[in-house]
């Protein structure tokens, strides 16, 4: 099974693809996707997507799996990462 790791972040978002039977495991790619921090948000979501989507087009995983969001201290930030997180759901196509 092909399976899309994305770690959200909205100046890096690091993603990984891997081949894995259960037992073995092997890295197909791996990147980051950085975006302009000066730039407004919807222009770097915009950007993060457009990679990920070529990403997906490219590579084919059947899974994808979206890091989990943790608690921040600054509430700023929470609402950025959850903005490049969406809606999470677990799901394989």
């Amino acid at each position: 099974m092909r399976i899309l790791g994305i770690d959200c972040g909205s100046q890096v978002t690091g993603f990984g693809v891997i081949e894995s039977d259960g037992v073995a495991h092997t890295l197909i790619e791996a990147g980051a996707i950085r975006t302009d921090p000066k730039q407004p948000m919807p222009a770097r979501l915009l950007h993060i997507g457009g990679h990920l989507r070529e990403v997906i087009a490219r590579l084919q995983p059947e899974c994808a799996a979206v890091e989990d969001a943790f608690s921040s201290k600054n509430p700023r930030s929470a609402l950025k990462l959850s903005q490049v997180r969406g809606r999470g759901r677990q799901r394989c196509l």
